[in-house]
């Protein structure tokens, strides 16, 4: 199956024409300034299919939406959680476990009432946290600095099958695959920009929405770029990070 439908931006926004009500009640989503619900895209969350287990990720974090595993994601400062925006449709409350590849032992915290941050031109997502988190965060990319015709590597917790619904094979620890950075001209379910990628070792597909791509940098890996869509087969879209760092440094400081 795929992990999202095709769907056009007018009918995006008709999907999600409840939603600002129930993410504004339940969640405080503070839109940008001229946001609608059109900014959060009706996609239900992409999984790795193959790869490996991670061995070690403290910036990682899992997103929970009403105590229900929903998508991946990344803290990038103390009180700052990274992730897709969609990963906000139809939830009143998200949390997360933060710094361990086993979802069950990261560090636990919640969006503050007010907390949440949607970008209005991209699936991407900042989320306040109720309290701080000290651990190693996510570095992220210099803009422009997306290696296309190399290798990335993709993390997340979500499903590791096909031939059942998703949420019956989400992983409980953290899977990563390396996949092939393929161009810049792809975009996510609002039409920004996205970052193209194929297969490697494995694929994303549900409950990795919002999970990182990273890529080599001058210090060592840096994100570029976050889970919007994927075929469940062969290709992905990340949202390229490195175009919203003028956004994410007004928001988070970072």
């Amino acid at each position: 199956m795929s992990s999202f439908p095709t769907t056009g931006k007018a009918q995006v926004a008709a999907a999600l024409a409840g939603i600002a009500a129930t993410a504004a009640a339940g969640l405080g989503i503070a839109w940008q300034a001229g946001a609608s619900p059109d900014d959060v895209a009706a996609a239900a969350a992409p999984m790795i299919i193959d790869g490996g287990q991670a061995d070690s990720a403290p910036w990682a974090a899992r997103v929970y939406g009403d105590g229900m595993e929903r998508c991946s994601g990344t803290i990038i400062a103390p009180t700052w959680v990274l992730t897709a925006a969609h990963c906000a449709q139809n939830i009143n409350r998200l949390t997360f476990r933060i710094g361990q590849v086993d979802q069950a032992q990261g560090v636990e915290a919640a969006a503050t009432p007010d907390g949440v941050r949607v970008n209005e031109a991209a699936d991407i997502m900042l989320v306040q946290l109720d309290r701080p988190v000290e651990t190693t965060y996510a570095p992220l990319a210099a803009p422009g600095a997306v290696p296309v015709g190399q290798t990335g590597r993709i993390y997340g917790w979500g499903a590791t099958c096909l031939d059942r619904p998703a949420d019956q094979c989400q992983s409980p620890t953290l899977k990563v695959a390396t996949v092939n950075i393929t161009g810049t001209g792809c975009t996510d379910h609002l039409q920004g920009p996205a970052i193209c990628t194929t297969r490697g070792d494995g694929i994303a597909a549900n409950g990795d929405s919002g999970g990182p791509l990273f890529v080599p940098g001058p210090g060592g890996d840096v994100q570029a770029g976050l889970l919007s869509h994927s075929d469940d087969t062969a290709n992905a879209s990340y949202v390229d990070v490195t175009a919203h760092r003028d956004w994410i440094s007004s928001v988070a400081g970072v």
